[in-house]
C-alpha cells in the first residue's frame, strides 16, 4: 500500500505533542436514533469492571420460530463509537442483518476505548463474555491499532522506532490467532468470526496532515500495513473472515481523502464512516438464510 499522507500542508510539521492518542482514551458510550425498534442499554458487570452495550431489532422469536441472531463485537475505540455521537457500526450492521433476514437480532458490544489485542483475549476468559459468545452467530473483532501506539509515540524523537512495528505485528498476529481460536472453542461450527482491518491505525486525512510531520505520516502507513497483514494472516490461519476497510476510506486507487468519513480528530469514523463499515460487513457477511421448518411425519402412518 502506498499513501501520500493526505496532502501535507504548510502546518503539517506542527505536531500537537499533547494530543491524546487512542491509548489514553477511555470509554464513551453514545447512542443515536437508528431505529425505533432498538433498545440500547449500558451495563456494568459487578466485580469485573466491564462495560458493554446491547440492544435488539425486531420482536423476540416465539417458541418454535426461527432462532434469534446474536451478534457480538470486540475491539477498541472505533467499534465502541468514540467521537461519533452516533450508533457505531456494530448495531448498524445488526439492523441490516435484521432487515435481510426478518429475524430478531440481538447485538452486544464489548468494545472499549484503549483496548489492545491482549485485552480482548483476557475478556474472553470472563463469565459474562463467555456466555455472550456462546450464544453468538456472528462475532466481530476490530482491535490492534492501540498495540502500535507506544512505538509510534517514539517516532518523533527516534525515527528508527518504526523497527519495532514488526515485533508488534507478530504479537498482534499471535494474539488474534488465540482470540479466534478461543471464540471457536466457545461456539459451534456455524458461528462466523469476522476480523476487520484498518484504514489507518492512527490519525488520517486532514488531521494527520496538520498534526504529523512527514516521518510520522510515513510511520502511520507502515504501522497500518503491518497491522492489516497480521490481522489478515491470523484470519486465514484461524478460518475467520477478514473484512478490509482501507478502500472504503481511501478508494480503490488509494487516492481519496478519508476526512469525509472521519470525525474531527481524524482518528475515528463519523456517522458516514460507521455506515460505510456496516455496509461492507453486510455485503461480506450477510445474514444466513432462515432454515426451512418442515413438519415431521411418522412413516408408520403412511
Amino acid at each position: 500500500m502506498r499513501r501520500s499522507g493526505g496532502g501535507a500542508a504548510a502546518g503539517a510539521n506542527r505536531h500537537r505533542a499533547g494530543r491524546p492518542l487512542r491509548l489514553t482514551r477511555r470509554g464513551r458510550y453514545v447512542f443515536g436514533g437508528l431505529s425505533a425498534a432498538i433498545l440500547a442499554l449500558v451495563a456494568f458487570l459487578p466485580g469485573r469492571g466491564a462495560i458493554y452495550s446491547t440492544g435488539s431489532f425486531g420482536a423476540p422469536a416465539a417458541a418454535g420460530a426461527v432462532a434469534t441472531i446474536h451478534v457480538v463485537g470486540f475491539g477498541d475505540s472505533v467499534p465502541s463509537g468514540y467521537a461519533c455521537g452516533c450508533q457505531p457500526f456494530l448495531p448498524m450492521y445488526a439492523d441490516m442483518i435484521h432487515r435481510q433476514s426478518r429475524r430478531n437480532t440481538v447485538w452486544t458490544n464489548f468494545a472499549a476505548s484503549g483496548q489492545v489485542s491482549g485485552g480482548v483475549l483476557a475478556q474472553l476468559q470472563t463469565p459474562a463474555v463467555v456466555d455472550a459468545v456462546r450464544r453468538a452467530g456472528i462475532v466481530l473483532i476490530m482491535v490492534g491499532a492501540n498495540d502500535f501506539v507506544p512505538p509510534f509515540a517514539q517516532v518523533t524523537s527516534n525515527p528508527k522506532a518504526t523497527s519495532q512495528f514488526a515485533t508488534v505485528g507478530q504479537t498482534l498476529r499471535s494474539n488474534m490467532i488465540s482470540i479466534i481460536g478461543r471464540i471457536h472453542e466457545l461456539t459451534g461450527p456455524t458461528t462466523r468470526v469476522v476480523v476487520l482491518g484498518y484504514w489507518n491505525v492512527l490519525e488520517d486525512g486532514r488531521a494527520a496532515a496538520h498534526d504529523y510531520n512527514a516521518t510520522q505520516r510515513a510511520a502511520t502507513v507502515l504501522a497500518t500495513d503491518t497491522a492489516n497483514q497480521a490481522l489478515r494472516t491470523a484470519s486465514v490461519m484461524g478460518h475467520a473472515v477478514f473484512v478490509p476497510t482501507l478502500e472504503l476510506f481511501h478508494g480503490t486507487k488509494d487516492n481519496r481523502d478519508p476526512s469525509t468519513l472521519l470525525a474531527a480528530d481524524g482518528d475515528h469514523p463519523n456517522v458516514a464512516g460507521h455506515q460505510a463499515i456496516a455496509a461492507a460487513l453486510a455485503a461480506a457477511v450477510p445474514a444466513e438464510p432462515a432454515p426451512l421448518i418442515r413438519p415431521t411425519t411418522d412413516p408408520a402412518h403412511h
